[in-house]
């Protein structure tokens, strides 16, 4: 360990503020790394928590809301995402429940020769996934009135870049396009996701809990490819708290500024691209990197501060410490660039805000 880290573990205190800062009054730095020891091995190294953090997690009856491990960042306060998905992530690990319906699909994709299972939006629509539903609420709801504690809760993660996701998975067999050039860009119907969507924003609105925030989470980099399609799976204003996208510096040849890759999805929802009432809702980045493996990426990661002030509307993001998208933790970056990312979370507009 750095004796810079060491240095600034002793000097620095504890942020435990939970919401999101005010529009215009700061920035909020979340971070996602897979397993929760790396994630605090990263904050050990930097001698500093972070203000969020993003748990992905599946249709699996059988998991705990929280589980065991994320209890121990539960309990901390700050904004603690979970990203829904209708997928099982592991087949092999999966285990009918009794009060869950059959799987609603299961495909074996030949990109990879790997089995991907999960249930199809109609199953949530027709009341069969209610008992899961059940759960996650109920268990949410318990978290947020012990811990003072920010849930974000979205579901469908990057529906609009279906089939890479293998979300919504409705319409019968899809070619899965192990990330190559978008190629089937009708699925999912975007009222059946508006549908899905707003039915378990209304169910979990039945539990009552405190401090929970329903986000919106497209990809963002189809509005390029089809905005108009990404326009029309917006839920609506009721079921959207927090809108959200997942823009990524991931070119060495195409290198580009923090403001570079939030301001097309900034610009266009400002003109209008979910209508009027999404225009004033905080903005949230989901996900966002910078490639590994550039010298240049220190530097990226200082200028975000300045960056995000001329984005008011942008609340904060979640980093994503994985692939070479993002990789910073551990052996995936180097000292100068946590060193940065330190500088960066010491930032007055990363460290002194009030939510609002």
């Amino acid at each position: 360990m750095s004796r810079f880290a060491s240095r600034v573990r002793r000097a620095q205190p504890v942020r435990r503020v939970s919401g999101l800062p005010g529009a215009g009054q700061g920035f909020l730095l979340g971070m996602y790394v897979s397993s929760i020891p790396n994630l605090l091995a990263l904050e050990s190294d930097l001698g500093r928590q972070f203000d969020g953090m993003i748990r992905y997690r599946d249709s699996n009856m059988w998991s705990n809301w929280p589980e065991s491990s994320e209890v121990q960042l539960a309990n901390r306060g700050g904004l603690f995402r979970y990203a829904f998905s209708t997928r099982v992530f592991n087949y092999n690990a999966y285990t009918q429940h009794p009060s869950m319906p059959p799987i609603g699909w299961d495909y074996i994709n030949p990109a990879d020769s790997q089995r991907y299972i999960g249930f199809k939006y109609s199953q949530y629509l027709n009341g069969s996934m209610d008992p899961l539903l059940d759960k996650i609420f109920s268990s949410l709801k318990t978290a947020a009135e012990t811990y003072d504690t920010t849930f974000l809760f979205d579901m469908g993660v990057e529906m609009d870049d279906n089939p890479y996701v293998l979300e919504g998975f409705s319409h019968g067999v899809i070619t899965y396009n192990n990330a190559q050039p978008y190629s089937n860009p009708t699925m999912p119907n975007p009222q059946e996701y508006i549908d899905y969507h707003r039915y378990i924003v209304n169910y979990g609105k039945t539990f009552n809990i405190p401090n929970i925030l329903w986000g919106f989470c497209p990809a963002g980099w189809t509005l390029s490819r089809n905005a108009t399609r990404l326009g029309q799976m917006y839920p609506g204003d009721n079921w959207v708290d927090v809108i959200m996208w997942d823009p990524y510096n991931n070119s060495g040849s195409n290198w580009r500024s923090f403001t570079q890759i939030v301001s097309p999805m900034y610009n266009a929802i400002d003109g209008g691209l979910f209508g009027s009432g999404a225009i004033n809702k905080p903005r949230l980045l989901g996900e966002f990197g910078a490639l590994t493996g550039d010298a240049r990426r220190p530097a990226w990661i200082t200028s975000i501060a300045t960056e995000a002030q001329a984005l008011p509307k942008l609340r904060g993001g979640l980093w994503f410490s994985s692939g070479t998208w993002g990789a910073i933790h551990g052996s995936n970056g180097t000292a100068d660039e946590r060193t940065a990312l330190r500088g960066l979370m010491d930032h007055p507009y990363l460290n002194v805000w009030k939510t609002g």
